[in-house]
């Protein structure tokens, strides 16, 4: 269901077995698959429910553990040299493939 609302087809369709109309049944889907996606915390991808044991959780269903990001290093360092105040308004990081990010900077450096 998850690829089906990423790309807004039906679930019928998904399986091969419609032509792009959305039926009742893709519908319920649709809706049901949303009411889940609503119990799910948006920060750290669980639910109540997978921790409270009076639903069949586990309160050690999980354990957290440290990662290091390096993309999410690089984007802070990046972070770190946008200017406080008016000078830094709106600007946002993102990543870009080396490739990508020279054949950007050589454009811009022909103009």
């Amino acid at each position: 269901m998850q690829l089906c609302h990423h790309h807004g087809i039906p679930h019928s369709q998904f399986k091969g077995a419609g032509d792009g109309t959305w039926t009742a049944k893709d519908r319920i889907k649709a809706l049901a698959y949303q009411a889940y996606e609503q119990t799910v915390c948006p920060q750290c991808g669980t639910r109540e429910s997978e921790w409270d044991p009076e639903y069949g959780g586990d309160p050690y269903a999980y354990v957290a553990s440290a990662r290091k990001c390096f993309g999410c290093e690089e984007i802070q360092r990046e972070h770190q040299r946008i200017p406080d105040g008016a000078a830094g308004a709106g600007m946002k990081v993102v990543l870009l493939p080396a490739s990508v990010a020279a054949a950007i900077d050589l454009q811009q450096n022909q103009t």
